[in-house]
């Protein structure tokens, strides 16, 4: 049933943002207190003189008051079935005029959709069963969780519904971390999905598909990273053809580090098998449950595998003795908050000094972070430091972000968060003077 709407007023002058398209206000931009309203309330927001701005949901606990769902004044009931219904429709046919629809894919990507805090993840699984993972980061859209089920049900069947509100992020908003809810039958041992194959020879099918095994209930987010899809594909892309006429059969050593289950060595590994060429990978991550997935899913895909349970910060340094034709350097969010800033930049900065000793010459460099506080220009520092440590001279091909299903809107900078450059050392070692 749709809630009754309360009225707040920005100050004078605070409407800027706002009207340019940011869906979010902060409490110390409005007229008064955000308080006296429960968290998740619906919201009519207008400007200084009383001009409509957005509708949407209030937080009286939260630094973000205010997030925008709908700018259409008429718009009065969108917390109804029928209008939730009709953005997560629309938010579906947008993957689906993306091509990416057609394995296991994001589909609702919170403030990208128009639903800030709602998170939505379909995974199509091998047993033909649809399972869909949902979020809710915020207490407008915990409040509204009933009415989303409702509309996910509608638009998409699936066969189990799974609720992940296991999220720090929650704590933010005043809401309770909770255990994971499964509506419907779910094999907690982990299930094997389709991916979109990001080998850039491959249109993807459900024959042509790779498949992972995973955990949707209690792995990493919802059980599988989403965004790195695109990213794969341009690696793919630039190292497949540096490959083509590769003489010798020698295998692709491939060092996978912060691994989760596997998705990028697992992708690399069947891209080669396709092309007649042996992978050996190195799979190492602090959690020995995504490490077995991950050894089962390279091995899966064509490559070999052994895994090395380990905290890369502290435990990389003592990894000696073998070098790697790829490194693969994508760890979660170092950088948790802005107070994290100093100590999670210094944080990269010791993690890819180590990628780069293990990297051998003329080897191939993939590093990310998902760390939203991180721009963009010191991360590249960082890198940059950490490559000048180990005499490298590299070459940087190519730089990614989140993948299609996880779209960006320019006017809201907060929803990039995803950051990734490709690199090959020229294999001449650079000397510079110390300290440079």
């Amino acid at each position: 049933m749709a809630q009754t709407t309360k009225i707040w007023r920005l100050k004078r002058g605070s409407d800027r943002r706002v009207r340019a398209g940011h869906p979010w206000v902060y409490s110390n931009e409005l007229q008064g207190s955000p308080k006296g309203i429960t968290a998740g309330e619906k919201i009519l927001l207008m400007d200084a003189s009383g001009a409509f701005l957005a509708h949407g949901y209030g937080n009286p606990s939260s630094l973000i008051a205010f997030r925008a769902v709908s700018r259409v004044e008429s718009d009065v009931n969108w917390d109804g079935l029928a209008p939730l219904t009709e953005k997560l429709k629309a938010a579906w046919d947008f993957r689906a005029g993306l091509g990416v629809d057609r394995a296991s894919f994001r589909w609702l990507f919170g403030e990208g959709d128009d639903l800030p805090g709602l998170i939505v993840d379909v995974y199509e699984l091998v047993n033909t069963k649809r399972v869909v993972v949902v979020q809710a980061h915020t207490a407008g859209i915990d409040r509204l969780l009933p009415v989303i089920l409702q509309a996910i049900e509608s638009v998409a069947k699936p066969t189990t519904v799974v609720i992940r509100n296991d999220v720090s992020h929650r704590k933010l908003e005043g809401l309770l971390v909770e255990e994971p809810k499964i509506l419907g039958e779910l094999d907690a041992s982990g299930d094997a999905i389709f991916i979109r194959s990001s080998d850039p020879a491959v249109k993807t099918t459900k024959e042509t598909a790779l498949t992972f095994r995973v955990d949707l209930a209690k792995g990493q987010k919802t059980g599988f990273f989403l965004d790195q899809s695109e990213n794969i594909r341009q690696f793919l892309d630039l190292f497949l053809r540096a490959v083509a006429n590769r003489k010798g059969n020698e295998p692709i050593r491939i060092l996978d580090l912060c691994s989760y289950v596997g998705q990028w060595s697992a992708q690399i590994s069947a891209a080669l098998k396709a092309r007649g060429i042996k992978s050996e990978v190195l799979l190492v991550d602090a959690s020995s449950r995504a490490l077995s997935f991950a050894k089962v899913n390279v091995e899966r895909a064509g490559g070999t595998a052994e895994t090395l349970e380990a905290d890369v910060l502290a435990d990389l340094p003592k990894l000696t003795g073998v070098e790697f034709d790829i490194v693969v350097c994508d760890p979660p969010a170092l950088i948790p908050s802005r107070k994290d800033i100093p100590v999670g930049a210094a944080a990269y900065l010791k993690l890819n000094t180590e990628a780069f000793r293990l990297l051998a010459a003329k080897g191939w460099m993939i590093t990310c972070s998902c760390s939203q506080l991180l721009e963009d220009e010191t991360f590249a520092k960082q890198i940059t430091r950490a490559m000048i440590r180990n005499h490298k001279d590299m070459r940087w091909l190519a730089r990614g972000t989140q993948a299609l299903d996880h779209p960006i809107r320019l006017e809201f900078t907060e929803g990039k968060y995803l950051k990734m450059w490709i690199g090959r050392d020229t294999g001449i070692e650079r000397r510079l003077e110390k300290g440079k």
